[in-house]
């Protein structure tokens, strides 16, 4: 049987996933591996390919070569502390591979045990670099 559920719950529900839709917010989960799991469609807008292509795929493959090093340190010191979470400016590639810049932040989900068993990562492009792509196509 299913549980039921208040007509407030869906209020809410709806009201938290309209908020994430109109900020423009990329959101994933990742595993503890730091692969791909889900997304919202921002971020796959942002970072190109779909769901099916982009799952099971690392995360650092999206940020920018120059950039890939510090953010896997930032997610294993995630992992190796007692933090929750962490934020970092970095550069990431678009669909089509031109790089942007913008704000990552990475929230580990842990188990009973202490151990990471899910890491929200939310990236909020830098609005000065939104949209540049169209930009940059000639008409």
């Amino acid at each position: 049987m299913r549980p039921q559920t208040s007509p407030a719950t869906h209020t809410h529900a709806y009201a938290a996933r309209s908020i994430f839709e109109w900020t423009g917010a990329c959101l994933a989960r990742l595993d503890p591996q730091l692969r791909l799991v889900t997304a919202n469609m921002d971020f796959f807008q942002q970072f190109g390919g779909t769901p099916g292509e982009r799952r099971g795929k690392s995360l650092l493959d999206l940020v920018h070569p120059g950039a890939r090093e510090r953010v896997r340190r930032r997610f294993a010191a995630l992992a190796s502390s007692d933090r929750s979470h962490f934020t970092d400016h970095v550069s990431g590639l678009s669909g089509r591979g031109r790089s942007f810049s913008g704000t990552l932040t990475g929230v580990a989900s842990r188990n009973s045990h202490g151990e990471i068993d899910a890491i929200l990562v939310v990236v909020k492009p830098d609005a000065v670099f939104q949209g540049l792509d169209s930009f940059a196509q000639p008409a």
